[in-house]
């Protein structure tokens, strides 16, 4: 067993820009989450990217608003990162991934002055299309595995997650509620000041998910923010990468059979 475990350790290890990229993005939300399944909208704002803050160009990629938001994005990531990182060396990987997202923000941020941008989907569609243009037929199938799991494994998930923290919290603020009753009915004014305490951090957190729903809710996915990240994920490919394009192409185009 070890024998076959080993090897295939070794060989994702190898993929170490799609380890990293996944990560740095992971992580990123367990931190402003505090470990919740949402981030506080307040947080999301302020490192969110927008013609009046064009300073988050890098950081509005590493926010999502809640573990619904990074499921899908994340699970895409590691799906064409993984083809990219396979055809081209780990540090293109994770160029075309923040150049893709990076000027997709600038170009349709300064167009688009009205809009805030979050999330790493423009990253990912420059690697959705250079993982096409490098290696069709994976992408083709990974494509159709990624459709399949979000729509009957992960997304379920996240949204199961998303409902059992709201009852959870709800619950939560009813006992403490409840408690402090008690704690006055018995005359323990030190007990039910603690327990108040309590009860407005709960009430607080109800707020922060109830707006961080909101907004996700409000939120509208452009299709042309995927479009943006995807012309410059061929721009970076014909740029910096053209001959090992053209090699890759020449062996699946017909004029490339013998």
């Amino acid at each position: 067993m070890k024998e076959k475990i080993l090897p295939a350790l070794k060989k994702l290890i190898n993929f170490k820009a799609t380890i990293f990229l996944a990560l740095i993005i992971y992580l990123s939300f367990i931190y402003l989450s505090e470990g919740k399944p949402f981030i506080p909208s307040e947080t999301i704002i302020a490192l969110s990217f927008s013609f009046y803050s064009l300073g988050n160009f890098l950081f509005y990629m590493l926010i999502h608003s809640s573990i619904f938001h990074l499921t899908v994005n994340l699970v895409s990531l590691i799906a064409f990162a993984l083809i990219v990182e396979n055809k081209l060396k780990w540090k293109d990987c994770i160029a075309l991934f923040f150049f893709a997202g990076i000027l997709t923000a600038i170009s349709y941020g300064l167009i688009h002055t009205d809009t805030i941008l979050i999330g790493a989907s423009a990253g990912v569609s420059g690697l959705i299309v250079g993982a096409f243009l490098l290696d069709p037929k994976k992408t083709f199938i990974a494509a159709i595995l990624i459709v399949v799991l979000l729509s009957f494994v992960f997304i379920p998930s996240a949204q199961t997650t998303l409902i059992s923290y709201s009852e959870k919290i709800e619950q939560k603020s009813t006992k403490i509620a409840e408690d402090i009753n008690k704690a006055i009915e018995k005359g323990d004014t030190n007990k039910a000041v603690d327990l108040n305490r309590q009860f407005t951090e709960v009430k607080k957190e109800i707020k922060e998910f109830k707006k961080a729903e909101e907004l996700r809710l409000e939120v509208e996915v452009d299709p042309w923010i995927h479009g943006y990240g995807a012309v410059f994920g061929i721009i970076y490919l014909f740029a910096f990468r053209r001959k090992k394009l053209q090699k890759e192409m020449k062996s699946y185009l017909p004029s490339g059979k013998k």
